[in-house]
């Protein structure tokens, strides 16, 4: 059996992201503070943790690390409330997610909703708003957080959960197909990715598309 050589791949990069084959789907957590004031912010730091009861674990940023990674006005918030929406934007609402993260909520004069052109919606469980474009709103409750690093790790169970069936294309079996936007290293610029599921909350995969 023939060995391939391998090459080492640096941990770290020049514009602070992700090595090139990190697989990751950039999400949009909405929050509100106890006094209502609703806050937005990207997130490609999130993963599925637990099936059984369905659990979610977000990175939110800490501290001053570099250019790209500081303190996220949502960490603040989501610490104080023990609550946030995990919002899938389709691939259409690219330029909505860039614009949330050129902004701050520390900002008291800052409106992601509107500056980004998004709908704030009402949720079936916890008091933070879901957005209305995103056809996948997933409502969470923090159970745990973990200081892992630059990030502050949330583990949140999904209480409730919302969707548009009717965003994205049925394609076989109910089957629906949706757009997503995936972030791409090399270049800062965005590819798509195909989440794929039949009867949520149970995703079936995640197709990347070159």
């Amino acid at each position: 059996m023939e060995i391939i050589q391998k090459q080492d791949v640096s941990l770290i990069t020049e514009d602070d992201g992700y090595p090139i084959f990190t697989p990751s789907v950039a999400v949009l957590i909405s929050c509100a503070e106890p006094n209502g004031r609703p806050n937005i912010t990207p997130v490609v730091s999130w993963t599925v943790i637990s099936r059984f009861p369905l659990t979610v674990g977000v990175g939110l940023c800490n501290g001053h690390f570099s250019e790209n990674y500081f303190p996220r006005y949502s960490r603040k918030v989501i610490s104080e409330t023990g609550e946030f929406v995990l919002n899938f934007p389709h691939a259409g609402l690219i330029e909505a997610i860039s614009r949330c993260g050129e902004v701050s909520g520390f900002d008291p004069q800052v409106d992601k909703f509107a500056l980004s052109g998004l709908t704030p919606g009402p949720c079936k469980v916890v008091r933070a708003p879901l957005i209305q474009e995103c056809p996948v709103n997933m409502e969470c409750k923090v159970i745990q957080i973990v200081p892992v690093g630059s990030h502050d790790f949330f583990i949140a169970e999904v209480v409730a959960i919302q969707s548009d069936l009717f965003s994205g294309q049925i394609i076989e079996d109910d089957r629906i197909v949706l757009q997503l936007s995936n972030p791409v290293a090399s270049n800062g610029g965005v590819g798509r990715v195909q989440l794929c599921w039949r009867t949520l909350p149970h995703l079936e995969s995640v197709d990347f598309d070159p």
